[in-house]
């Protein structure tokens, strides 16, 4: 009933009962799921190149970054999304762990923004409705962040740092990277999906849609290159 892909990791292999058991990543999707996207495309008169799960579209994005991981380094890609938040972390062999972690406060829309300077401009005080995001908003986020990666050292028997990588609609806190890498004491980053030195250019309308709110669709479209 599903359609998966299994790809091995440089993680360390495990023994149960005298025989040894190497670790592996599994993905999987319905396959009804599946199924009417092919339908869709095949009704659209498209040609399936490419379908791949968030996690691979996110790699595709960080691939520079995933390869210069030093020994002793792991990639943490972060995505805030309005229903949750994406946790993956990556070696140099790909994705090793995923988890979903809840959503922090919404960034704006484009249309909120507007509305905002707008109503700044009709004000004489040029008031703004947009309040900067805190350690207080983040605190839940941070908590699982740090179980989940210290867990999964221990688990592993690592003894490795890692780095944060942000992306998705709700990375655009102008304070965002400054806060959660003070709570994390951890190096955090932004990603800039259209800033991927494998694009000679990107065209989109920023008055209709944000870039970090395209990384999946162009982790997706680097795949093909």
């Amino acid at each position: 009933n599903s359609d998966f892909d299994i790809n091995p990791t440089s993680l360390r292999s495990i023994k149960l009962e005298n025989k040894g058991f190497n670790k592996y990543f599994l993905t999987s999707i319905p396959k009804k799921n599946v199924n009417l996207i092919l339908n869709t495309l095949k009704n659209a008169d498209l040609e399936l190149c490419s379908l791949q799960m968030s996690h691979i579209c996110l790699a595709n994005l960080l691939e520079t970054e995933i390869k210069n991981l030093k020994n002793n380094q792991l990639l943490i890609s972060v995505e805030l999304l309005d229903e949750f938040s994406q946790f993956i972390i990556f070696d140099t062999s790909g994705p090793i762990l995923l988890k979903r972690f809840g959503s922090i406060r919404n960034y704006p829309t484009i249309e909120e923004r507007l509305s905002i300077n707008k109503e700044s401009e009709n004000n004489k005080k040029k008031t703004n409705n947009y309040l900067p995001i805190s350690k207080l908003d983040v605190k839940v986020l941070t908590r699982e962040i740090k179980g989940a990666f210290t867990n999964f050292l221990h688990d592993n028997d690592l003894d490795m740092e890692g780095k944060i990588f942000l992306s998705g609609r709700n990375s655009q806190h102008k304070n965002l990277v400054e806060v959660l890498g003070e709570s994390l004491n951890m190096n955090v980053s932004l990603v800039s999906p259209v800033g991927n030195p494998r694009l000679r250019e990107f065209d989109y309308d920023p008055d209709k849609i944000d870039q970090f709110s395209m990384s999946r669709i162009i982790g997706l479209g680097i795949s093909l290159l």
